[in-house]
């Protein structure tokens, strides 16, 4: 299972948080891997399957109880395998982007810039204010 890694998470959120620009290749595997998550979360568990002896218990007759036993237990397995491999492509879309990530760091730190420049012009009044607190 492959996560999200920290340097990945970390320039996700300057994006959303400091208006950062991504690569179109890293915002597109992003809004996939966004989609994958709510999806996967949505998707419900398999339902528990009662036994062939409960299904006959509670009234059903054998030959019918054996078909409905069956049903069951098939809708079970196909809500756990598409469970799985929707989790299955979250993982393959977090790594995608860690790997994009990676690939584009110089991109990525360049974009940075801007944003980093107007947090030093916001810092320089207060420079004057505090320099009586600075060492030497």
């Amino acid at each position: 299972m492959d996560i999200l890694t920290q340097e990945a998470t970390a320039w996700l959120r300057a994006a959303d948080v400091a208006g950062l620009e991504l690569p179109d290749t890293i915002k597109e595997a992003a809004e996939v891997m966004a989609r994958l998550e709510v999806e996967r979360k949505a998707l419900p568990a398999p339902g528990p399957v009662p036994s062939l002896a409960q299904i006959i218990a509670g009234g059903t007759p054998p030959d019918k109880a054996q078909k409905e036993f069956d049903r069951l237990l098939a809708a079970a397995k196909k809500q756990k395998d598409l469970n799985r491999a929707t989790w299955d492509a979250y993982s393959l879309a977090c790594r995608r982007v860690s790997i994009l990530v990676a690939q584009e760091r110089a991109t990525l730190i360049h974009g940075l810039r801007p944003i980093v420049m107007g947090l030093v012009e916001q810092a320089r009044p207060l420079a004057e204010t505090l320099k009586p607190f600075a060492p030497k």
